[in-house]
């Protein structure tokens, strides 16, 4: 039968007095039993290299592929230099043209007032017989 220890109210003054020893549990003293560890080790490390390169050529492609992604990448760089200077040259196109729609604007207002001064001229040159 378990019983569990009593715990007495000095028992904690043995804890400052004993010294503690570390010590290895468990040792590898079998020449065979290190060899094995070590070969499933390398083993281990083989098979995950063996794993990685694989998932890596996969995931990237062959060497070949990686040119041809290299090429796009740089294709679509050009064309997106391209549609900027494009996309510059649109905007201050779009700007000098409403500073022309403004000053044609403005023109047509003074034209507006010219006719109207002129139409009550000639309406006051009419009404004088």
């Amino acid at each position: 039968m378990f019983m569990a220890p009593r715990y007495r109210p000095g028992s904690t003054q043995r804890l400052t007095r004993d010294s503690i020893q570390l010590t290895a549990g468990w040792r590898l003293r079998d020449p065979a039993i290190l060899t094995a560890v070590l070969a499933a080790i390398v083993v281990f490390l083989v098979l995950m290299g063996t794993v990685g390169t694989d998932l890596a050529r996969q995931h990237l492609g062959s060497p070949a592929t990686l040119v041809e992604l290299r090429d796009a990448y740089a294709r679509a760089q050009q064309e997106l230099q391209a549609a900027r200077v494009e996309l510059d040259v649109e905007r201050a196109t779009h700007t000098e043209l409403q500073r022309h729609v403004i000053e044609l604007q403005e023109q047509v207002g003074d034209l507006n007032q010219q006719l109207e001064f002129l139409s009550s001229r000639t309406a006051q040159a009419a009404g004088k017989p």
